[in-house]
């Protein structure tokens, strides 16, 4: 090789260091430049209203009279608080209301209770109606047959005996019953097969429904002075609540509406004791139309559903 090839060479040799070098040189420096911080996401609208409607959910639900009293008149107020402007179902198998809260979240209904024992169920809608809450209470109306010192009533089901103590589930929650020799045991109806003295623990049986007037004592226990077991016929609500959408206006009393808890079309008949509001105002048949929006109150007959109210929404 010649020595002017060999210099053009070295030449290209350089060039090409000094580029690679130059290039090196200014990653070098761009690797050195002090990083931008990655900005958290801002929190999309949806989890936002997903936060707020977890606070919402939050619903509790108080009753004056709370559950398990005894009061001396049938006709009494049942006052109910909860969520502020939330529409409240109170309904029993004799009677049902519907209204909406104050904005203390407090409603107030007169209401006319049966004899004895009355099992209630307040249901609570949230503003868009996509939550209900449900809370069941029983209060005992003093007759003449109730023990003067009870003050205190347990509807439910015998979940547990042990001794002289029972346990009794009345909705969801436990309480201890304490009998003795003194508590008095009866049979309403039917009466069981083979009935035996009923004054010990042996004639109540895990799975029978109870109605239990007592009195509150020092611990956590009910002091048993009457108890009434249900064996077949146990006492219960029979009816139920479902926000619904109009489908048909009323022909001969049947009406057609789709919702409820299984979001099917159902089939509604009008008897004479069924109520219509709207607007918090009494309503006839012909202010159902297709397409408004309703709660209504319900209770099976044969193979019909009677709609014991219907609260037409706004």
């Amino acid at each position: 090789m010649s020595p002017k090839t060999s210099s053009k060479i070295a030449k290209i040799i350089i060039i090409i260091a000094s580029v690679a070098a130059l290039f090196y040189f200014m990653y070098w420096l761009w690797q050195r430049q002090p990083k931008e911080q990655p900005q958290p996401e801002p929190q999309s609208q949806n989890t936002q209203n997903q936060i707020v409607e977890n606070k919402n959910e939050e619903v509790t639900i108080t009753t004056t009279p709370a559950d398990g009293a005894i009061v001396d008149n049938a006709d009494s107020t049942l006052a109910i608080k909860t969520k502020a402007a939330s529409f409240v179902a109170i309904f029993s198998n004799s009677f049902s209301q519907i209204a909406k809260t104050d904005s203390a979240g407090l409603v107030t209904q007169d209401e006319k209770f049966d004899s004895a024992l009355n099992l209630i169920q307040i249901s609570i809608f949230t503003d868009d109606f996509t939550k209900r809450i449900d809370k069941k209470i029983a209060i005992y109306t003093r007759n003449a047959k109730t023990p003067p010192s009870a003050n205190v009533v347990v509807a439910g089901t015998v979940k547990n005996i042990f001794q002289n103590v029972i346990t009794v589930d009345s909705f969801g929650q436990d309480n201890k019953i304490k009998q003795d020799s003194a508590t008095k045991i009866n049979y309403p109806t039917p009466l069981p097969a083979a009935k035996k003295s009923a004054t010990n623990n042996q004639d109540i049986r895990v799975g029978d429904y109870l109605i239990v007037l007592g009195k509150t004592g020092t611990v956590d226990e009910i002091s048993a002075l009457n108890i009434d077991i249900y064996r077949d016929s146990k006492p219960q609500i029979q009816k139920d609540i479902g926000q619904y959408l109009l489908l048909t206006p009323v022909k001969n009393n049947v009406f057609s509406a789709k919702g409820g808890s299984e979001n099917q079309i159902s089939e509604f008949t009008l008897n004479k004791n069924s109520q219509i509001s709207k607007g918090g105002q009494t309503a006839s048949a012909t202010d159902i139309t297709k397409g408004q929006k309703a709660l209504i109150v319900f209770h099976p007959e044969a193979d019909k559903k009677i709609a014991d109210l219907i609260y037409l929404l706004p």
